[in-house]
């Protein structure tokens, strides 16, 4: 059970951007992987390692809190993204009923926040929406029962996720034959489309969505193997595509795993490396980190009822550095300009020159989430826009593309961008600050929920 949820875990912990949603789900499924996570290495998922996890996860998603209660896509922004604003809600509903340190101002204003949805008209707020944040008010002692039963009367219009939001807000009502009319429809494995933006859908989310439903009104139910299979089989190197379908499934597998749990085992076991004997039973693990393996034959015994699970995770740096060049659906490319627009050369960088990194982004219409994350030769400096006194040059502002988000940091920009399609620029400064020969190292450009769409490009050297 916890090689099954290893990956999507690691993916989530080490995943480098931090949105409404990202962030959400980097550490909401540590609420019902304790102990699984604990198995998984306990000495990066002891109790405090994950209380920390946790209550980082929370002050970064309150940092995003508007003033109205809901929640932006990055700190400081003014508007609500709306599917955002509902699952960090649940998240934080869910970390006070785990004891969290959940601020009650706080999570009163986002309960509000989701209230003012169900109660709104507009096109932007769907029966989707709302089944979600109707079942997230009911979580969070906030019931609204006329809603909850406007949405069963709109069930079958819905997408599978949402009927079974309804089903779980109808359970907190106590209704359990419209739970049962919703559970035991046909439940298709048609492939849905995905979605990027919105309330991000995918086949993994619905699968795990209907499965964490059915562990919490009725794990027996014949379904229930079934979708494990589905989101099991939909793993790819030991993970899910983003960062939303790793935390839905590892959340539905989480609370699988903790219902299906061993029973009546009783084993005693023994590792061999070497010389080395060390020794585990079904009440006991063991880990042989500390131990030399290399090139030592391991031997593992196992006497008794019940099965033990044996794993080991190897990790490191590619010596090569190299990176495959590719375009699918989308296409980056990048240019090293001087102040006259006229391009630099690489070959011959002067000490203290500021260069202009010119980002060309290719793609059809309609691609939202997309990161582009250019990273640096080491002898160069990011000349930081917002500062005042940084060196400005006007052209590089004609037609470009105005990001969602910016995030400078020391060797890389990082932008989030909705590309409108055609071809776009984005331009900025940078300085050659350290004399020497230095890797120019390849970048990329990513649809963040759906990474088939990608772009990684231009490998080489840069001499100041």
């Amino acid at each position: 059970p916890s090689l099954k949820v290893s990956g999507g875990l690691g993916y989530l912990l080490k995943y480098p951007y931090g949105c409404i949603e990202q962030t959400t789900s980097s550490v909401f499924p540590l609420l019902y992987l304790r102990d699984l996570a604990m198995a998984i290495d306990s000495h990066k998922y002891n109790p405090d390692s994950i209380s920390k996890l946790v209550n980082a996860g929370i002050d970064r998603a309150l940092s995003m809190q508007t003033l109205w209660g809901g929640f932006g896509m990055w700190p400081g922004d003014r508007h609500e993204y709306l599917f955002g604003s509902i699952y960090a809600t649940d998240f934080l509903v869910e970390a006070d009923k785990a004891g969290y340190v959940v601020p009650k101002i706080a999570k009163f204003l986002a309960l509000s926040y989701l209230e003012g949805i169900l109660a709104k008209k507009n096109d932007e707020y769907t029966p989707e929406l709302k089944a979600y944040a109707a079942y997230v008010l009911a979580k969070g002692g906030r019931i609204n029962a006329s809603w909850i039963r406007r949405l069963q009367e709109m069930k079958d219009k819905m997408p599978i996720e949402s009927r079974f939001y309804v089903a779980a807000a109808l359970g907190v009502l106590g209704d359990r034959k419209a739970v049962q009319d919703i559970l035991g429809q046909e439940f298709p494995n048609d492939k849905v489309e995905r979605e990027v933006g919105g309330n991000l859908t995918s086949y993994v989310r619905q699968n795990a969505v209907a499965l964490s439903v059915y562990m919490d009104l009725d794990p027996q139910n014949a379904m229930v193997p079934v979708l494990v299979s589905r989101l099991e089989k939909a793993m790819s190197n030991g993970q899910w595509a983003s960062t939303q379908e790793n935390a839905q499934a590892l959340i539905a597998l989480g609370k699988y795993a903790r219902y299906f749990s061993q029973e009546n085992i009783e084993f005693n076991g023994a590792v061999k490396i070497g010389d080395a004997v060390r020794e585990f039973n079904s009440h006991n693990g063991l880990e042989v980190s500390d131990l030399d393996l290399s090139g030592k034959p391991v031997e593992v015994s196992v006497t008794g009822k019940g099965t033990a699970y044996v794993y080991w995770t190897s990790e490191g740096v590619p010596t090569a550095g190299q990176a495959q060049e590719k375009d699918s659906g989308i296409k980056i490319r990048r240019a090293f300009l001087n102040r006259d627009g006229k391009a630099v050369d690489l070959k011959a960088v002067k000490h203290g020159e500021t260069v202009v990194v010119d980002l060309v982004i290719e793609g059809a219409a309609g691609l939202d989430n997309v990161v582009v994350e250019d990273l640096l030769p080491a002898g160069f400096e990011i000349e930081n826009p917002r500062l005042k006194n940084t060196e400005k040059i006007d052209w590089i502002s004609d037609d470009m593309i105005e990001p969602v988000h910016m995030d400078i940091r020391d060797d890389r920009l990082v932008l989030f961008l909705d590309v409108k399609g055609g071809t776009e620029h984005f331009r900025y400064i940078i300085r050659a600050v350290t004399k020497g020969s230095f890797v120019l190292p390849a970048f990329k450009a990513e649809e963040m929920y759906d990474p088939s769409v990608v772009s990684v490009s231009w490998q080489g050297r840069v001499q100041v």
